[in-house]
């Protein structure tokens, strides 16, 4: 018998594909609207909205693929291992361009959206067949709050590490450069993680009846509490998204502040939401999982709001410290949240899927990344900013109501889609806590 995953190695392939992807996430819409000036901010809205249509399609595919596979290492490892550094090979070519380069704008977009896709592509792959493993791996609810926590102040620290650490790397040694460092860095953690996966008896394949692709649509756009939890996921993850890519904007126009402060900001805040992780697992333990994620949800619109206050780098200390605590709950709790659904559709149809409904979920949930895309770029042209080179009259006031305006009312809309789907799966969490469904052979 194979003795069980470590919870520390599983934990850090997400320490790895953050650090990893966040270069591609946290610095490639700055890179290509303001740094280098190579495309306008309604070309790249429009690249985030083709992106997003292709990601829906391909998370599908995918995820449909990975449920199909049959191996001796279970259905999703084979995916993990074969797509590995091409994930890290699209992020460095991601930086391939600049203005000397010699393309028009048009080409510049191009290009873009095509990398954009092919890292997208990969990105999927790793991210739907990892955290597909979790909740086989990882069945107790006390495990699964201990992995989720141990995960997330890794994928944190990856957060972290990039984003405040990049900036200064990147004059030294370039994109390309930081690109192949944390390539590298993610390779050698992501085959540590791998190879420290067990299972037994392969749990992922094991089934009472075929997988089938069309009944998995039906029974995943049939739910409604399925389709309101992932909405409601959707608009905080667009939240998150946002923030993390016009962090650098926000910083320079709004904080008004050097690259040394906006580093200093960013580990502070980073360094906050490590240390609510802890306190959200311990009110996991008394109050449940399923109540502190409601409350997270309830609360973040309120912290968002926040950010319309600061006006220097002191008055940013104060309110990153404050929104951190609630980044935090926003991270942890949707994880054992997204285990519960997982859990809920085997009891009752007696087929594993958890990768279909990670992407069918992810295909909900990539629709307000459009959506804030969108609004995103009506107040920037409202407000005059067009790129780097031409940021309009009052680039703080764009930016500060994108961040302190925009993204709060994005948020509240998560906040009533988290309070009517705990009302709506109430009747399904009890029988599975009671175990009272019954496998449908």
């Amino acid at each position: 018998m194979k003795k069980k995953t470590s919870a520390f190695r599983y934990s850090t392939g997400l320490f790895a594909l953050t650090l990893l992807t966040q270069l591609f996430h946290g610095f490639s819409y700055t890179y290509y609207v303001d740094q280098a000036a190579l495309i306008t901010i309604n070309l790249a809205t429009l690249s985030k909205i083709i992106f997003v249509i292709v990601d829906g399609v391909n998370d599908v595919i995918f995820s449909a693929l990975s449920e199909k596979t049959r191996s001796r290492w279970g259905k999703r490892l084979p995916w993990l291992v074969t797509c590995m550094p091409f994930l890290a090979l699209s992020v460095i070519l991601t930086y391939a361009v600049s203005p000397e380069t010699g393309f028009s704008t048009i080409q510049f977009f191009i290009f873009y959206l095509l990398i954009s896709i092919t890292f997208e592509n990969f990105s999927t792959i790793m991210y739907t067949n990892y955290y597909a493993l979790y909740p086989v791996l990882f069945v107790e609810e006390k495990e699964r709050s201990k992995v989720s926590s141990i995960r997330h102040i890794g994928e944190l620290l990856g957060m972290a590490i990039c984003l405040v650490a990049s900036p200064y790397l990147v004059e030294l040694i370039g994109y390309i450069g930081l690109g192949i460092i944390y390539g590298v860095i993610y390779m050698a953690i992501m085959i540590y993680c791998v190879t420290g996966i067990n299972y037994k008896q392969a749990e992922d394949t094991v089934n009472t009846k075929p997988y089938s692709f069309r009944q998995t649509i039906k029974d995943a756009f049939t739910n409604k509490a399925f389709l309101i939890y992932n909405i409601a996921v959707s608009f905080n993850q667009a939240c998150l998204g946002v923030l993390v890519t016009i962090y650098p904007l926000y910083a320079k126009y709004v904080l008004k502040v050097n690259s040394l402060e906006q580093g200093i900001l960013m580990g502070i805040l980073f360094v906050a939401v490590i240390i609510s992780v802890p306190l959200w697992y311990k009110a996991m333990q008394k109050w449940g999982y399923r109540k502190c994620w409601q409350i997270s949800y309830i609360i973040f619109p309120f912290l968002l709001a926040a950010l319309a206050i600061p006006y220097n780098f002191i008055s940013g200390i104060i309110v990153v410290s404050v929104v951190g605590p609630g980044v935090g709950g926003i991270m942890i709790t949707p994880d054992l949240m997204g285990a519960e659904i997982i859990d809920m559709d085997k009891k009752k149809n007696g087929v594993s899927r958890e990768a279909s409904f990670l992407s069918m979920g992810s295909v909900l949930q990539r629709l307000s990344v459009a959506i804030s895309a969108i609004f995103m770029s009506l107040v920037s042209s409202l407000f005059g900013y067009v790129d780097g080179n031409n940021p309009g009259p009052n680039p703080d006031l764009t930016f500060r109501v994108v961040t302190g305006a925009m993204l709060p009312i994005i948020g509240f809309l998560g906040s009533i889609c988290a309070v009517i789907y705990i009302y709506l799966s109430k009747k399904d969490f009890e029988k599975i806590t009671n175990n009272l469904y019954v496998d449908k052979n």
